[in-house]
Parts: structure tokens; C-alpha cells; sequence
């Protein structure tokens, strides 16, 4: 059967379902599933067929550090076993642990009724599996934890990874992924709050958040958003944009009238520190795309396949029970147009390895002669990798330093 490569690395067998599966590590355990000048993570992309990657940290005293995985069920499964491979071997031991990271909501799936699915796991892969009561901070998911040796893990992984896969969260439901060293301003869980002092904001007995000083410097970001998607991020009155500005700490955000030449979208601008400004867009794109998931009320154009910034794509391509094999998302972004040099590298180097890494394809517009300080960056892909690519261009923006001009 032919297999074609695809956007990001991974092959991908026509027919085959995409799958991407999140593992945490801690931070030293990175250089060993890196290797000298990445060669041991190149082998296991070579040897698997998957594509795997480790994120970037903004927190470089953090502890653990978040590998996705992205494949077929099996090219996952194979990649995982690598990792347990060089992990026992590390340890010179036969068996070892690895922690994936999976949505609350998935539990069931993989425990079963009565503990019967769990049970079946750990019978046929010889592996001992269990998940943590508890969701990690400020995120809604949860540790599996698979021990065993590198063949019974890789067995385990491939038949969970196969339950969660056969059981999908229902459509619409947005989860908190969860970020080692991160902690919102104001001890919310991107949407929710914590209990009185729990969090990092003072606690208020008259019901207001207490306002924090921004901690380092502030920054500014733009995203573009959908027009439709406005009324959500803004809410009645303003409610909607107070509570982001006061769950993420940013100092501003503010939405701009729509360009007469692009009426179908909005620049988002968020001003704070670069965690709260962070924050920020994750918010705003949870309500874009809890936007874009509800039914639309039928509009000129085109019935189904309407794309939405920021969110998911809409299905039904043609009809209205044809869905695509994974939902992608479409982000932009705004950078400086002096910067734009340092994200994209010599000879084009730097934005390739922001897409081998983080997955996506990303496209920097020329500037527009109405504003020609700023350019847009288009980042397509799942919304990890989106997330990803958006904290590398950030990282390379906020590290551009203006050459020296003779004076």
C-alpha cells in the first residue's frame, strides 16, 4: 500500500487514521531522546515512521518537559517503545516507566466499565497500567502511567492509544492542555478558579480579583480572529474580554474595526507579560473555538467547508456528513516586519525548523503597503501544534536584536 510523508514529518499510509499522543518527562531525561546533534530523535522518526518532538519551555528551571508523538496507532506505539528502550537502558534496568498525558475525559475510555478495558490491557501487553486520580495543575489532563519492559510498554501504549482513538471526545468539548512550570496570574485554570488562597492573585473577600503587578516586562502580540467570532471573545457588555484580561494578568486587549479589504477578520492586540499575554491567546482561542463549533445560522457563499480563524475548521466539505480525517486549525499572528529575517532564517532554515518541530505549516505574508510594520504569520495545524509553533516565533521575535547602525 503507498504511503506519502506528511506536513510534518510523519508517514502516513493512505486509509490511515492521524494520531497524536502527548508524554511527559523529566527535563534531563530531554538529551537522551534528543541525542548528540539530534541524531537518536532523527533515528526514531526514521525508524517508526512517526513524528516526534519536544516542546519548548518559556520556564527553563522547570522540571518535566512535554514529547509529542504524531502517527498511525502503531508508528506511535513503535516510537514510544523507543523511548522506553533508551529510558532502561539509561537506568540499566529491564523495565521502566512512561507517563502519558491524556484528557480527563478519556479516562473511562481507557478503564472500561468495572476496570474491564484496563484490565484487558494489562493482560494482553504484560504491562501495568494506571491513571492518577487527580488532573495535573492548571490543565484537564491526567497522567497513564505504563511500566514495564520496552516491548510490553510499546504493546500497552498502542492498545490505550487505540481506545482513546475508538472513543473521541464528543465534538466541541476544548480541553486545558497542561504546560510544566506554568501558573496563570491569578490561579485560574484557563476559565476557572481556584479556591481562596490557592492562586497567585491575593484573595478578595468582596468577590473582585485583587489587581497584580505585572511581574518582567511587557510585552505586545496580535492574532487575528474571525469577525463572527467577536461577539464571544468580547461577551454582554464586555464581560467576556474583563474575565480573560483578569484570568490571563494582561494589562490590555483590545479588537480593532474591521479593514473594509479584510472584513471577515479582526486584529486581536494583547499587551502584558509574555506568560499573561500567553495566556491571553489561549483564552481567546477557547471561546473562538467554542464559537466555531456551535451551528451557524445558514449565510451567503458557500454552505459548509467556512473556515474560522483561529478555530477549527468547520466540517463538511461538500456535504454535511463528510467529515476530514483531523481537524486543523488556522492561526495568524502579527511580527514585527523588522523581525520577520530572524523567524524565517538564511535560506529559509529557521521556519523549517519551526514546522519539523512543531508540526505545522507556517507562512509569513508580505507587509501590506496600508502597514508596513507589521507582517502576518500563518500557522496551520492541531491545536499543539499551533500552540508550539506560536511559542517558537515568539521566542525568536522577543530574542531579535537590531543590527547596529553607523552613526
Amino acid at each position: 500500500m503507498a504511503t506519502k510523508r506528511s506536513h510534518d514529518g510523519a508517514e502516513k499510509t493512505k486509509g490511515e487514521v492521524y494520531f497524536e499522543q502527548r508524554l511527559l518527562i523529566d527535563s534531563p531525561q530531554a538529551g537522551a531522546i534528543i541525542g548528540k546533534g539530534g541524531a537518536v530523535i532523527k533515528g526514531i522518526r526514521e525508524d517508526t515512521s512517526a513524528f516526534i518532538s519536544i516542546l519548548s519551555t518559556d520556564d527553563k528551571a522547570a522540571k518535566e518537559r512535554v514529547v509529542t508523538v504524531k502517527g498511525s496507532v502503531p508508528a506511535v506505539g513503535e516510537a514510544m517503545g523507543a523511548v522506553a528502550r533508551i529510558f532502561a537502558g539509561d537506568l540499566n534496568e529491564e523495565k521502566c516507566d512512561l507517563l502519558l498525558l491524556v484528557h480527563k475525559g478519556m479516562a473511562g475510555a481507557i478503564i472500561g466499565k468495572a476496570g474491564a478495558a484496563v484490565q484487558e490491557v494489562m493482560a494482553t501487553s504484560g504491562a501495568n497500567v494506571s491513571i492518577t486520580k487527580d488532573v495535573l495543575p492548571h490543565s484537564d489532563e491526567k497522567t497513564c502511567k505504563i511500566s514495564g519492559t520496552p516491548e510490553q510498554i510499546q504493546a500497552a501504549v498502542v492498545l490505550v492509544c487505540q481506545r482513546m482513538q475508538d472513543n473521541p471526545l464528543r465534538e466541541g468539548r476544548v480541553g486545558t492542555p497542561y504546560v510544566p512550570g506554568y501558573a496563570p496570574p491569578h490561579g485560574g485554570v484557563y476559565g476557572q478558579s481556584l479556591p481562596p488562597g490557592y492562586g497567585s492573585a491575593p484573595f478578595n473577600p468582596y468577590g473582585a480579583p485583587v489587581p497584580v503587578q505585572p511581574q518582567g516586562p511587557l510585552t505586545t502580540e496580535s492574532i487575528v480572529i474571525s469577525t463572527a467570532s467577536v461577539g464571544a471573545v468580547i461577551g454582554k457588555g464586555g464581560s467576556a474580554v474583563r474575565e480573560i484580561k483578569d484570568q490571563s494578568g494582561a494589562s490590555q486587549i483590545g479588537i480593532a474595526n474591521p479593514d473594509p479589504a479584510t472584513p471577515t477578520e479582526r486584529l486581536c492586540t494583547i499587551t502584558g507579560t509574555a506568560q499573561a499575554v500567553q495566556a491571553a491567546i489561549y483564552l481567546i482561542r477557547q471561546r473562538v473555538e467554542s464559537q466555531s463549533a456551535m451551528p451557524a445560522a445558514p449565510a451567503p457563499g458557500p454552505p459548509f467547508g467556512a473556515l474560522s480563524f483561529g478555530g477549527q475548521t468547520q466540517f463538511g466539505f461538500g456535504s454535511p456528513t463528510s467529515l476530514p480525517p483531523a481537524p486543523q486549525l488556522v492561526e495568524k499572528i502579527a511580527i514585527p516586519t523588522e523581525c520577520s529575517g530572524s523567524v524565517i532564517g538564511k535560506g529559509g532554515s529557521v521556519i523549517s525548523e519551526m514546522k519539523a518541530q512543531s508540526g505545522c505549516t507556517i507562512s509569513i505574508a508580505n507587509a501590506d503597503t496600508a502597514n508596513p510594520d507589521e507582517r502576518v504569520v500563518t500557522i496551520t495545524g492541531s491545536s499543539l501544534g499551533v500552540q508550539n509553533a506560536i511559542i517558537l516565533i515568539r521566542q525568536r521575535v522577543e530574542s531579535y536584536q537590531a543590527p547596529n547602525k553607523a552613526v
